[in-house]
């Protein structure tokens, strides 16, 4: 029986697409489903969490993303079906961006062939074979990154840091911002992919940033982070990918003393495994923790933890 919360989705074809699966829960439900889940995920692995602090809920609940990726066959734009490759046929996608549906609106069919898939964004339509997609990782709610990074900013200000570590930084999501408000500080990032790389080495030329102020290293974090010199006035930033840190950069990082850990995660499990490798052996403890609702209307979550070593010991 559908419950007396159950709404009827705007979308439609939803139940049929992979992408969104919670519209049919009003926004405030699916806020509060997301902080008891990871609030449950925490508790199962018995973390302790200095101050579990209330979920930033997205500006926007719908027309928030800033690009998409779509199929087209010879009868236009469409998305995956749920755990299949089965098309689902679109014609405006109603958690993208106003400007990305009017340019979904000029994707003409594929006459013949195999389909083909390009990612759609308000700067319009660009093809991209499958080594070239997604070169660079940036997140896709462009209003709730802004109050990420913010919330970054305001728990690093009280810091006594000379430096900051970004490590899988991406181009520089947090990297810049920080410089920003933060001029003397120099800063270190480490990202793994070489586009992003690249894109963040001609962001520091044009905002004539000294080379001393801030780096960016193509490489990975597990193979860099033990040649590091990291000194006690730091701030570590982990910005992984889904699948989270992996056991050798989580050993390290029970080695290092500085200031703070801040972790960003948009995979709950994996940062949960991740944070209980690092608090069960050593003295790094979960300061707080917020969570950021990026993927309104899904059930991903992106989550912001910081992690202090405990003094008291």
């Amino acid at each position: 029986e559908a419950s007396p919360l159950r709404l009827a989705a705007p979308c439609p074809v939803f139940g049929k697409c992979g992408g969104c699966d919670w519209q049919h829960l009003p926004y405030s439900e699916q806020l509060s489903t997301k902080q008891r889940l990871v609030d449950e995920l925490c508790s199962r692995k018995k973390l302790e969490i200095g101050s579990f602090l209330p979920i930033k809920a997205s500006p926007l609940e719908w027309n928030y993303r800033n690009r998409i990726q779509v199929h087209i066959d010879e009868r236009g734009p469409y998305y995956h079906s749920k755990r299949s490759h089965k098309p689902v046929h679109i014609s405006n996608c109603p958690i993208a961006e106003e400007a990305i549906n009017n340019e979904l609106t000029k994707i003409k069919p594929v006459k013949g062939g195999e389909p083909k898939r390009v990612q759609v964004s308000s700067k319009g339509i660009s093809e991209t074979s499958d080594e070239l997609f997604g070169h660079e990782f940036s997140q896709v709610n462009s209003l709730q990154n802004n109050n990420l990074i913010a919330t970054v900013l305001e728990w690093a200000r009280p810091l006594q840091i000379e430096r900051f570590f970004d490590l899988y930084a991406g181009s520089g999501n947090f990297s810049f911002p920080l410089l920003e408000e933060r001029p003397k500080l120099l800063g270190l990032g480490v990202e793994l992919n070489s586009s992003s790389v690249s894109w963040a080495h001609d962001e520091l030329q044009k905002r004539k940033i000294k080379t001393q102020s801030l780096q960016f290293l193509c490489g990975s974090v597990d193979t860099t982070l033990p040649r590091l010199s990291i000194p006690p006035e730091s701030l570590i930033i982990l910005d992984p990918p889904r699948d989270g840190i992996s056991e050798t950069v989580a050993q390290q990082l029970c080695k290092i003393q500085c200031q703070s850990i801040f972790y960003i995660s948009c995979n709950p499990a994996t940062l949960v495994r991740d944070l209980e490798r690092i608090t069960k052996q050593s003295k790094w403890k979960i300061h707080r923790m917020q969570l950021f609702d990026m993927f309104p209307q899904t059930a991903h979550i992106e989550v912001l933890t910081e992690l202090r070593i405990d003094t008291r010991t």
